[in-house]
């Protein structure tokens, strides 16, 4: 099962350094209108300082979403929102908590239908 969290505060995962400018690049070299980056990744804490311990490592699945200028009618922050997440319309994120998975059988498509589902 998986549990929505903003990526940037409360109960979010942890950052994926430099994810967010991957996908500003992704998208201007693509010459794409709308550009979703995801990664899944292992945090020892999943975003919480206060771990007892033998608890797992938790996985998470973080989407960064960016919009060009002209993309008319994007609205990223409400995309990301309805995943826990939030931001701007032209740029947005969400983190996804999800139940121990090994990171290898772990897909995006999967993480998503567990989103909404609301697992």
């Amino acid at each position: 099962s998986c549990a929505m969290a903003n990526e940037n505060g409360g109960d979010g995962g942890k950052y994926v350094a430099g994810m967010a400018q991957v996908c500003e690049e992704l998208l201007d070299l693509t010459d794409s209108d709308v550009f979703l980056l995801g990664a899944a990744h292992t945090s020892g804490s999943g975003g919480n300082k206060k771990k007892k311990k033998g608890e797992p490592p938790q996985q998470w699945l973080s989407i960064i979403g960016r919009a060009s200028p002209g993309a008319v009618g994007v609205d990223l922050n409400s995309v990301m929102r309805s995943l826990g997440g939030g931001g701007h319309p032209k740029a947005a994120a969400a983190a996804i908590r999800c139940a121990p998975t090994p990171p290898s059988s772990l897909n995006i498509e999967e993480g998503l239908a567990m989103a909404s589902e609301g697992q």
